[in-house]
């Protein structure tokens, strides 16, 4: 035992499928951080998701047993019982605990637990535009030295 790092991967909370299926009614939970990466419009998919359950389904759509209602995802038929309520958390800045701002947040972190190396991309994608930028007017320079007695 050590004190986690961040860079620690997140303990699976099931032994194995069969405990995930047995304890979620039998569907097995995905792994919504891969979610926001398989996702067009990730982020906000999640979201979605997560703010489009009802409390009861429209009229004409059947549920199964053990089922929600929700709008966005597809199929409107989800084995995940709604996860976010507001007032489960307490801000230590003193935000309000609404269920929009909890949803927010989750996809927010799941975002970046999906890709946690995105802002390091950045920085290097960053330093890469810039070399390319001076090396590309450095070989100007160099081309019109070189070419001005034949020009």
């Amino acid at each position: 035992m050590r004190p986690a790092l961040p860079a620690d991967r997140f303990v699976a909370p099931f032994a194995n499928e069969k405990a995930a299926r047995a304890a979620n009614a039998g569907a097995y939970p995905p792994d919504l951080s891969l979610m926001v990466k398989a996702r067009n419009g990730g982020a906000d998919y999640l979201y979605a998701v997560l703010m489009g359950y009802k409390d009861e389904a429209p009229e004409g759509v059947e549920l199964a047993d053990g089922m929600y209602f929700n709008e966005y995802f597809p199929g409107r038929q989800i084995a995940m019982p709604p996860p976010v309520s507001a007032d489960a958390v307490e801000f230590a800045d003193g935000t309000e605990a609404t269920a929009e701002q909890i949803a927010h947040d989750i996809s927010a972190f799941l975002t970046w637990t999906a890709q946690p190396e995105l802002e390091q991309r950045k920085s290097m994608g960053r330093k890469v535009l810039l070399f390319l930028i001076v090396l590309s007017a450095m070989l100007y320079v160099l081309k019109r030295k070189i070419w001005s007695d034949l020009h």
